[in-house]
C-alpha cells in the first residue's frame, strides 16, 4: 500500500493499527506483550518512513524514537540499533552539517549485539556525515568498514526478523556510496 498511495493516506491506516496493538498489548497476557510490541516497532517505523516522505520530519522523528523504544522494550537490539541509523538518515536530510549524523551512527555501531548488517548500515551513514563535515579520509575508512561489516553479513550471519535496508554489496552499490560520499563532499 504504501509504495502505490501518496504517504499521507497510508499514515491514518498505519496509526489506527498501532493503536490497537497498543490495546493489546496493555491488555494481554504478558508472554505476548514483546511479540506486541515487536510488530508495533514495525509499525512504528514504517510510520517513520512515510512521514519523512510527506515531508513531516517531525513525526518522522517521533515515530523512530517510538520504534526504539518498542524495540527495546522487547529486547529487539537490531531495531532499536536501526532507529539509531534512522536518526542519522534524518539528520542528513534535514541539512545538518554531519557531526549529529555521525554521532546517531555511531551508537548504532557500538551497540552491544549488533548484528554485522545494521552496523555496516552504520558505517555507511558514519561515512555520508564524514563527507558531509568536509572530513574525506574518515569518510573513506567509514566506507571502508561498511564493506567489511557487509561482506561479513553476508558470509555468517542470520539474525532473526530482518531490519533496516537488505542490500547486497554489489560494485554497484559501493559506486552509489562512494558517489554520495563525493556528491556531500562538494566533489560533484
Amino acid at each position: 500500500l504504501a509504495r502505490r498511495t501518496p504517504p499521507s493516506l497510508v499514515i491514518d491506516t498505519l496509526l489506527g493499527n498501532v493503536t490497537i496493538l497498543e490495546g493489546i498489548r496493555q491488555s494481554g497476557p504478558r508472554p505476548t506483550h514483546d511479540r506486541t510490541a515487536i510488530l508495533q516497532a514495525r509499525y512504528a517505523e514504517s510510520l517513520s518512513w512515510m512521514s519523512e516522505e510527506a515531508g513531516d520530519f517531525r513525526n518522522a522523528a517521533f515515530w523512530t524514537d517510538r520504534a526504539a523504544q518498542w524495540a527495546q522494550a522487547a529486547g529487539w537490539t537490531p531495531m532499536v540499533a536501526y532507529a539509531c541509523i534512522r536518526r542519522s538518515m534524518t539528520a542528513l536530510t534535514v541539512g545538518d552539517t554531519g557531526h549529529q549524523a555521525i554521532r546517531h551512527a555511531a551508537v548504532a555501531l557500538e551497540l552491544p549485539d549488533t548484528p554485522s548488517q545494521i552496523r555496516a548500515l552504520a558505517a555507511k551513514q558514519m561515512a555520508y556525515g564524514y563527507a558531509m563535515a568536509g572530513r574525506a579520509q574518515d569518510a573513506a575508512q567509514a566506507l571502508d568498514l561498511t564493506t567489511r561489516l557487509m561482506n561479513r553479513a553476508q558470509n555468517t550471519e542470520s539474525f532473526g526478523p530482518p531490519v533496516g535496508q537488505h542490500s547486497v554489496l554489489t560494485d554497484d552499490l559501493h559506486a552509489i556510496f562512494s558517489a554520495t560520499c563525493d556528491v556531500y563532499l562538494g566533489r560533484g
